[in-house]
């Protein structure tokens, strides 16, 4: 019994051993399947994302394509073609037979009969048809960008030159169309009108100085000095519009300003009378009489007689004497028949002691007369001295 338990053990382990050994096998195995699978398995996936994407691509460009006009009609043209060239070889052999009447019976049967064949299957007439149509197709290819190449032409012509007359515009797209006969080429008349409100120097300096005066005499000094300013920026030797802000300025007191206005335009242009007036008289309003006379002792040739007037009172008041006789002798020369001139010129020489020159002078004085009683009393008596 013992020996027979042996052997059933020695069995069972033989079992087992193979059981294991067998197990061990199909591990193995089905490892060394799935390391052949895999590979297998990562090339196919990559195969197929290669072409779900190539398939996307092609959808995605025919849909672009699609939806573009010029594609719409490409796709059309092939369509259309064969049945206008159809219709233009049944027109032209209509017309054929109008012109031989003689022929037209045959001319129909051979037509007919070609119809036939190519409805039976004919295969030269056949192949003549798929080349014709394939030409056609070509054809249609190079009309279609023909027309697109036009079209786009057309827009660039209306967009560059939108003054374009509509008779040229017209013309244009006669001649451009190829079903049309090209019309005559009409006269292109081009009119260039040059406007300018540009106002020149002297026409801009005219305008500002009688807005300011309408606004000075309106009282509106505030825009009156505004347009004044503005016209000095653009001339600074306008006599009037200078004078005209220093006033303004002056009836704003703004003594200091309406001088220094003055004072600006003389240091360029010092020999401007009527500035050098306006100075002293404000300065002779506020008394001072050295102030106002510093403008006017100058020389100037052809001064007026308001200058020479203001100038030889001031000067006697002042007690200058040789600028005083000076004054009234051009006075004299301007006016020589005015005996307050004369008697000026007397009394500054007879300040200077000139008594020889200042007799002369106080004997006009009563020769031409036009002066007060008193002035004549004061004549006579220096004449009696002088004489004496």
């Amino acid at each position: 019994m013992s020996v027979i338990n042996k052997m059933l053990k020695d069995l069972d382990n033989r079992s087992d051993a193979e059981k294991a050994a067998n197990a061990a096998s199909a591990k193995s195995s089905t490892l060394n399947l799935q390391k052949k699978t895999q590979p297998k398995n990562s090339i196919t996936l990559i195969l197929l994302l290669v072409v779900i994407i190539t398939l996307l691509a092609l959808i995605a460009w025919q849909m672009v394509g699609r939806s573009d006009p010029q594609y719409a009609e490409l796709q059309q043209l092939p369509q259309q073609l064969p049945q206008q060239a159809k219709l233009a070889n049944q027109t032209a052999k209509s017309i054929e037979n109008k012109d031989s009447g003689s022929s037209t019976g045959s001319e129909s049967n051979s037509t007919d009969s070609a119809v036939n064949s190519t409805a039976a299957g004919s295969s030269p007439e056949k192949n003549a048809e798929s080349n014709q149509v394939g030409e056609n197709e070509v054809t249609a290819i190079e009309a279609a960008k023909i027309q697109a190449s036009r079209k786009s032409s057309d827009t660039e012509i209306n967009t560059v030159s939108p003054s374009v007359s509509p008779e040229l515009s017209s013309s244009i797209s006669t001649s451009t169309s190829p079903a049309e006969p090209s019309s005559e080429p009409q006269a292109q008349s081009f009119v260039i009108e040059k406007t300018s409100n540009t106002l020149t120097p002297e026409e801009r300096v005219e305008k500002l100085l009688n807005k300011a005066k309408s606004a000075y005499d309106r009282g509106y000094i505030t825009e009156a000095i505004e347009q004044l300013t503005k016209l000095l920026t653009i001339t600074d030797d306008n006599i009037e519009a200078r004078n005209l802000l220093a006033g303004a300025w002056y009836g704003r007191g703004e003594m200091n300003r309406s001088i220094a206005i003055l004072n600006d335009g003389l240091q360029r242009y010092p020999l401007v009378e009527t500035w050098r007036i306006t100075a002293a008289k404000m300065f002779f309003k506020e008394n001072n009489l050295v102030g106002a006379f510093s403008y006017l002792d100058v020389n100037l040739s052809n001064a007026s007689k308001e200058f020479y007037t203001l100038k030889g009172n001031l000067a006697r008041e002042l007690k200058l004497y040789p600028q005083a006789e000076e004054a009234y002798r051009n006075l004299t020369l301007i006016e020589p028949y005015v005996g307050n001139w004369w008697l000026g010129m007397a009394i500054a020489q007879d300040s200077q002691n000139k008594f020889e020159m200042a007799l002369e002078s106080y004997k006009k004085v009563i020769n031409i007369g036009g002066v007060s009683s008193q002035s004549i009393e004061f004549s006579n008596q220096r004449i009696n001295v002088l004489e004496g």
